[in-house]
């Protein structure tokens, strides 16, 4: 004779399921082994000021690169007439702009471009 499944005999003598499977190989955490990882080292190096990213106009206007890379750009816009400029009417706010700045470096770190872009 067969019982239902949902039967309290049955509940009570089976065993217990666990989400819990036994691992093959033992598992060790690094603690327990004595091993730690390694502490970070932090590059202490001296970056020139030439190198440094400006974050605005008047940080980039005192360096030679950043104002030739921002001419480039001035007159990359101008040459694909990106705007033209027009009487600024009374009941409309006139857009800003702002330039932007990058270094592009290499793999060895050293810069390859300085890169000015005029932004909305």
């Amino acid at each position: 004779m067969t019982e239902p499944l949902n039967s309290t005999a049955n509940s009570q003598n089976a065993p217990l399921h666990s989400n819990h499977t036994l691992s093959q190989h033992p598992m060790q955490m690094r603690l327990c082994s004595g091993i730690s990882k390694a502490k970070p080292i932090f590059d202490l190096s001296v970056v020139p000021s030439s190198q440094l990213t400006p974050n605005n106009f008047t940080e980039a206007s005192k360096h030679a690169h950043w104002r030739n890379a921002m001419s480039t750009e001035y007159l990359a816009l101008q040459k694909q007439g990106t705007w033209s400029l027009v009487p600024a009417p009374p009941d409309k706010a006139i857009l800003g702009s702002k330039w932007t700045f990058r270094t592009k470096l290499n793999s060895n770190n050293e810069v390859t471009q300085y890169k000015a872009r005029l932004v909305a």
